[in-house]
């Protein structure tokens, strides 16, 4: 069983956009994504909550419409990004 175990605890968070990808590294490759798109997502994932899906104003756009999710709107300031609207997954 499960006794005796940590709980998890994770943050995640999501972004829409463009992005550069690449096998980086010699001794040891591996794939890389690059880009604002890329940073946005990590910015939604530093000031997310634990335990909570945290996506872009990008994001939600695609996800809005459908009835299976829940949303909470907040404002937050992203380093180098400013202001930006964002949405917790509830």
């Amino acid at each position: 069983g499960m006794d005796g175990m940590e709980k998890l605890s994770l943050k995640i968070g999501l972004n829409t956009g463009n992005v550069i990808s690449g096998v980086v590294g010699s001794q040891k490759p591996q794939f890389a994504l690059f880009g604002d798109t890329v940073n946005t997502a990590s910015r939604m994932m530093s000031t997310g909550e634990v335990n909570h899906i945290h996506v872009s104003a990008e994001t939600h756009e695609f996800l809005r419409q459908d009835d299976r999710f829940k949303w909470h709107q907040q404002q937050i300031w992203a380093k180098g990004k400013g202001y930006m609207d964002t949405y917790l997954l509830e």
